[in-house]
């Protein structure tokens, strides 16, 4: 029987090259989540080959993390956690309502938009 892989933070792929070369000598960075997503299903960790072409592309040509843990097992604080480096009793986003983070939870797109990156985020999950 295949090993399921993470439960709610599924796989993280970051630190991929987004293409084209880098601004002012810094990497591009991708950081790519995929939720309630099982590893063998995707060719780059092992599943069918060809079933996920552009993952396993993108994958290629970064880094994949196959071992990822989280302090959450629900998709709004965990990605909370992720994105701020802080627990959720201080951060505050506990379960997936739609409460916002407080403004004083630094987010890592915050410090990337401060160090001169371009930030952007493509979302699907409601609760995110």
């Amino acid at each position: 029987m295949p090993r399921p892989a993470w439960r709610h933070l599924a796989l993280l792929l970051a630190l991929a090259a987004c293409g084209g070369a880098p601004r002012e000598g810094r990497p591009s960075v991708l950081l790519l989540t995929l939720d309630t997503t099982r590893a063998d299903a995707l060719g780059c960790l092992g599943g069918p080959p060809g079933v996920t072409p552009n993952l396993d592309a993108l994958a290629a040509a970064g880094r994949v993390y196959e071992e990822a843990r989280t302090v959450a097992p629900l998709t709004l604080p965990a990605h909370a956690s992720m994105l701020t480096g802080l627990y959720p009793p201080r951060h505050t986003v506990r379960d997936n309502s739609l409460a916002a983070l407080p403004p004083s939870a630094e987010t890592l797109a915050e410090s990337a938009s401060a160090a001169g990156y371009a930030t952007g985020a493509f979302v699907a999950a409601r609760v995110l």
